[in-house]
């Protein structure tokens, strides 16, 4: 965990307040009692925060006393902010040894609106100590930001989609690099903990299955298994279509994990319904989890518990609707200030094929798709009201993406985006149960 006062500098980055308000801010005496300003008060101890013209300036009282108080604004105009807009620099006994004070600054502005995805992102990557992450095929980063909000940091990340990657470094970082994965040499990644990421399995057949390594259809999946097998990250995940369970009669799956295993991992696997964890939608999934041998032979990752059912009990709550986790989005037919609340004209023809069958609004949301409408397309989920087709917006919050995501692109591309996408909330959970390892010590 980074210091509490750069913890304190960041939110205060995140959080500016008009110039003319002043926040009166809970302090810790010299006994350690916590005390609250009364409104309006004027007492000389109550910390104020206001905005300059440019950058955010501070200017923190002393607990009591005016000896002290007037040191502490002797050193705020010794140490003036810098003309370029950025937060000044602020000696370290200007900040009370009482790690208490910076903590009150973020406190102070919890109930602020934040600014974008992207300016939530900064905050949590430059105020802790986590895990670092390469990611592979990463696309818009769905999976990234759910590490990243359980407070990872993604430290490498890569996909060959443009427009993915500047959805990728408008809304988490510019970490991300576009280019063709058969281009890069593995020995340039940098060392990290964990590597996540999800590989196609077209190469993978009944006939074919012992030389599936050197199929050329997998060099995704190729270079994924030599990215853990040289780089030897401590934990590894991995996300596929629950279709590899059955693909060539189950041998492709027994081949993945004897790969890993060869390379050196205790390897699990969890075919899962995202909807069982809170996800508004029914995606089917297989999601790998590897461990470092020298960490120990017992799987030390403890995958996420399900919290949802289809029939709910006093410890599972209901699935989540699609019309609880979209209805309040405004009409894209009416004006609104949403983004990417525009949707596929595509027409609607009811048939039984995926993405043309009406949608339950009671019930979780059909798989969110990143394949075609047979001109090229993506067939967008229809309506529940059976007038039109799901928003890109309303597509991304069935994905538990943010409404401060935005996503780059042709309206085809935004779809394929998040249709490729792991559900952010999901991914969160991944991410917890890695910083609890790393708190562990692991």
């Amino acid at each position: 965990m980074a210091p509490f006062r750069d913890v304190g500098k960041i939110y205060l980055r995140l959080f500016k307040v008009p110039m003319k308000s002043r926040l009166p801010v809970p302090f810790r005496d010299g006994r350690g009692r916590i005390s609250e300003p009364r409104s309006g008060s004027s007492c000389p101890h109550v910390r104020y925060y206001r905005r300059a013209a440019c950058p955010v300036r501070v200017l923190i009282s002393s607990k009591r006393g005016t000896s002290r108080r007037r040191s502490n604004f002797q050193r705020e105009r010794s140490n003036p902010p810098p003309r370029d807009g950025g937060v000044p620099t602020t000696p370290r006994s200007f900040y009370s040894s009482t790690r208490q004070r910076a903590i009150f600054i973020f406190r102070s502005f919890i109930c602020l609106k934040k600014k974008s995805t992207y300016d939530i992102i900064k905050k949590i990557q430059r105020g802790i100590s986590p895990m670092n992450i390469i990611s592979l095929f990463s696309g818009c980063g769905g999976l990234d930001l759910g590490l990243i909000l359980a407070e990872n940091k993604i430290i490498w990340a890569n996909d060959i989609d443009k427009d993915a990657v500047a959805t990728y470094q408008e809304n988490i970082g510019k970490n991300i690099i576009c280019e063709d994965i058969r281009n890069i040499a593995i020995h340039t990644l940098p060392d990290a903990e964990v590597v996540v990421g999800g590989f196609p399995c077209q190469g993978f057949s009944v006939a074919n299955m012992k030389r599936a390594m050197e199929d050329e259809r997998n060099f995704l999946y190729r270079f994924f298994y030599n990215a853990i097998k040289i780089k030897q990250p401590k934990f590894f995940i991995a996300e596929n279509v629950r279709g590899i369970l059955s693909l060539g009669k189950g041998e492709a799956i027994k081949q993945i994990v004897a790969d890993f295993t060869r390379a050196g991992y205790v390897v699990a696997v969890y075919p899962i319904n995202m909807a069982d964890f809170g996800v508004p939608q029914t995606r089917q999934r297989v999601i790998f989890i590897g461990q470092n041998r020298s960490i120990g032979e017992d799987l030390l990752f403890r995958f996420p518990q399900q919290t949802h059912s289809c029939k709910p009990t006093d410890k599972l709550k209901k699935w989540v609707s699609i019309r609880e986790a979209i209805d309040d989005i405004p009409d894209p037919d009416e004006p609104n200030d949403v983004l990417n609340n525009i949707y596929s004209s595509y027409k609607l023809n009811y048939r039984n094929f995926t993405g043309h069958r009406p949608t339950d609004p009671d019930k979780p949301s059909p798989t969110i798709l990143a394949r075609g409408n047979g001109k090229g397309g993506v067939c967008a989920i229809p309506h529940y009201n059976g007038k039109r087709r799901l928003t890109i917006r309303e597509s991304a919050r069935i994905q538990t993406f943010p409404d401060t995501f935005h996503f780059n692109g042709a309206m085809n591309s935004c779809y394929r985006q998040i249709g490729n996408a792991v559900p952010v909330e999901f991914a969160k959970l991944l991410g917890e149960e890695l910083i609890r390892l790393e708190r562990a010590g692991i």
